[in-house]
């Protein structure tokens, strides 16, 4: 319930390299949390992105907590609920 994904892919994101570019991300990189959450101080924590094309205009991610402060914040007011 700490961590809110954005609803959009952001342009700073592997994935959308990937999607848009054709730009491969075979192995796991190190990437800012704010390009995937919407949390405001997700931008103090880097995550870890994975991401391949099983089919054309498709893109599976796999995001890496690598963090455990991030497991550690608590409850963050100013995310908007929106689930």
């Amino acid at each position: 319930r700490r961590w809110w994904l954005k609803g959009t892919l952001d342009p700073d994101t592997f994935a959308y390299d990937l999607l848009t570019k054709g730009t491969a991300c075979s192995r796991p990189k190190k990437q800012s949390a704010a390009a995937w959450f919407e949390n405001d101080d997700a931008g103090e924590f880097e995550v870890l992105e994975q991401c391949y094309s099983p089919r054309p205009k498709e893109v599976v991610v796999t995001l890496y907590l690598s963090e455990g402060e991030m497991f550690d914040r608590g409850f963050d007011p100013d995310t908007k609920w929106r689930r």
